[in-house]
């Protein structure tokens, strides 16, 4: 059984304080402390890294790649080239053996993450966020 928890009429007092947000009803919305200004810090971050893979990534892929005058001939016929191509032959003649591995290390990495000593992580004392 679910008990609903009686509304609770908030006061204002006194000036805004900037750790919250009215939305047009006067409603005070607390984000906790510091959490005040998350939403657009967020929104900023995630704006400029578009901006930066839509338009500096393929100018750095450009400036880096760019074909030798005179033509160079095969461009996959370098050491690095056939390693890799040697690896791709081998991960796909035994794909089963491949698969088996990346599940074995899937496993071990799971049950290590259980092995990190609780002090890794700092308690959390109180909300941090909330809405």
């Amino acid at each position: 059984m679910c008990v609903a928890a009686p509304e609770v009429q908030r006061k204002d007092v006194g000036p805004k304080s900037g750790n919250g947000d009215d939305d047009e009803d006067g409603e005070r919305h607390d984000f906790g402390e510091g959490g005040d200004g998350i939403q657009s810090g967020r929104f900023l971050s995630l704006t400029l890294s578009w901006v930066a893979a839509v338009t500096v990534t393929p100018l750095l892929g450009y400036l880096l790649f760019k074909p030798k005058a005179g033509g160079a001939g095969e461009p996959y016929r370098g050491a690095f080239f056939q390693g890799y191509r040697r690896a791709l032959v081998m991960a796909l003649r035994f794909r089963w053996a491949v698969l088996v591995s990346v599940l074995l290390l899937f496993v071990a990495a799971v049950y290590g993450f259980g092995k990190v000593p609780q002090n890794f992580f700092p308690p959390v004392h109180g909300v941090q966020i909330s809405q």
